[in-house]
């Protein structure tokens, strides 16, 4: 009796070979036109996860957007809320931040 196989790359007994992962593509401002919008707007609220480094971990603060770079998905703002001592006095509201797109977890639009 014979077998078939499927055309995935499966070797070793039929179990299949893992893919590799393309790294997340953000697109750039040339790919979406001389005048695409940038993905957050000035005046904007996002809420982000800020992580401490011990696993399990973390925080949200709400930031006021500046502005962003899309190509780099990166937002630049002001901190809105008042954070927890979480982080002591490296991070209080008006502290200016940079934040990857990843870390946002909320968007609310500004009128």
């Amino acid at each position: 009796m014979r077998v078939k196989r499927a055309k995935t790359g499966e070797v070793n007994g039929g179990h299949p070979q893992p893919r590799a992962q393309k790294p997340r593509e953000y697109p750039t401002k040339g790919a979406l036109g001389t005048n695409a919008m940038p993905k957050y707007q000035k005046g904007d609220y996002l809420r982000v996860e800020l992580l401490s480094g011990v696993p399990g971990s973390s925080m949200s603060i709400w930031i006021y957007v500046d502005h962003c770079d899309d190509k780099h998905a990166i937002v630049f703002g002001t901190v809105d809320t008042e954070p927890s001592d979480w982080f002591g006095n490296s991070l209080k509201s008006g502290t200016k931040v940079a934040v990857a797109y990843g870390q946002v977890r909320e968007h609310r639009q500004s009128w």
